[in-house]
């Protein structure tokens, strides 16, 4: 089919074209320290990524971080089908890690954990745990997958590190382990508060007494205006601007169940644990990947980074 377009606008099209693909911007994820590094060779995957589906080429710039140090601004000085090598140029970006927050959740069965994993991670978690509860239908977990897709959407979404992806776990073996957490529980059962209430009491909670349940010291107070409530600050090792909050240092996991919710028994262990903040998520009874989402931007808007602006760059 021959094109309406003549010669001139061809090659400026083309040019256009040429001019966004060289200055996409393009971040890839390198599993070593890239601090004192001068030029890296990426793995297959990489490369393959870069030379093949990115159509980069000798010559072509982009950016690399490695989960720890920072982000550097890089150029390909050898690209083949399955090897690209990279001179570091410089770091653009010093190294901050995300909140310490850990999603507990059961996976499901008609939602992809890939999805699951993905929007955790662009929603700033530390860590993912899988769980097996009595309700859990799908006890399976492809833990090297998950960790692909973290890796993926950190890429995309511009975070410095990578959510550590753990084996899936038993609740009853889980739950041991959640003892230096406060655990952000999202309770179906009617047990739970609003969230706004926990952000106006869970200070208080922290500090409470080991005789006295986190949940008595701020139930009472579910009705309070949240207008009136001063904003917490957002800080937490290497992710603050420099102030300093006995709440927002602490770990904090995020426990969800499956599609038919937590048993009674499971209940009852989970309110028998020290620092559990039992939060209700609506009126509505949500899908466990929404009722996901939905707990993480809640806690992120009140304890986590949501107050820190994006870094836009072309």
């Amino acid at each position: 089919m021959k094109s309406n377009l003549n010669s001139d606008t061809l090659k400026l099209l083309y040019s256009i074209n040429r001019y966004m693909r060289n200055h996409k911007y393009v971040r890839v994820f390198v599993n070593e320290n890239l601090g004192n590094q001068k030029n890296i060779t990426l793995n297959r995957e990489k490369a393959h990524y870069l030379v093949s589906v990115m159509r980069y080429k000798t010559g072509d710039r982009l950016y690399i971080f490695d989960g720890e140090s920072g982000e550097y601004e890089a150029e390909i000085f050898n690209a083949s089908k399955n090897d690209c090598s990279l001179n570091i140029l410089s770091k653009v970006r010093e190294f901050h890690c995300s909140p310490d927050v850990m999603l507990c959740y059961a996976p499901v069965k008609n939602v992809k954990s890939e999805y699951i994993i993905q929007k955790a991670t662009e929603l700033g978690v530390a860590v993912v745990q899988p769980m097996i509860t009595q309700n859990t239908i799908k006890t399976g977990a492809n833990t090297e997958r998950y960790k692909l897709i973290a890796e993926e959407a950190a890429e995309q979404c511009e975070r410095l590190d990578v959510p550590q992806i753990n084996e899936i776990i038993e609740l009853k073996n889980l739950l041991p382990q959640l003892a230096e957490y406060n655990i952000l529980f999202c309770d179906e059962s009617g047990q739970g508060v609003p969230i706004s209430s926990l952000r106006a009491n869970a200070k208080q909670s922290i500090l409470a007494s080991d005789t006295q349940s986190p949940m008595d010291c701020f139930v009472a107070d579910a009705s309070r205006n949240d207008e009136t409530i001063p904003p917490l600050p957002h800080t937490g090792e290497g992710w603050g601007e420099g102030k300093n909050s006995t709440l927002t240092t602490q770990k904090w996991a995020i426990l969800i169940g499956p599609e038919g919710g937590f048993s009674k028994t499971e209940i009852e262990q989970i309110y028998k644990l020290k620092n559990v903040f039992g939060v209700g998520l609506g009126p509505r009874i949500l899908r466990a990947d929404t009722a996901i989402i939905t707990a993480l931007a809640l806690w992120q808007n009140y304890f986590g980074d949501f107050n820190i602006s994006p870094e836009f760059r072309g």
